[in-house]
């Protein structure tokens, strides 16, 4: 059995705060920074419902105008 020392935790911290940074960044510039996701369709069972929703992060809703 191979031990883990301590260089093993650091590389394995530094690869998880390296991929929830780029999680992160990825989600802000799909949101667009202001809440509104461009470029999206809001669809409910084949129907379009609306296009470019707003999404409330914090109460996981999506609005649509």
């Amino acid at each position: 059995m191979k031990k883990f020392t301590l260089k093993h935790v650091l590389i394995a911290y530094f690869i998880g705060v390296l991929t929830a940074g780029t999680s992160a960044a990825i989600a802000a510039k799909m949101v667009g920074g202001n809440g509104y996701l461009m470029g999206w369709e809001v669809t409910i069972n084949g129907k379009s419902i609306c296009d470019d929703p707003y999404i409330w992060s914090s109460t996981h809703e999506i609005e649509c105008d």
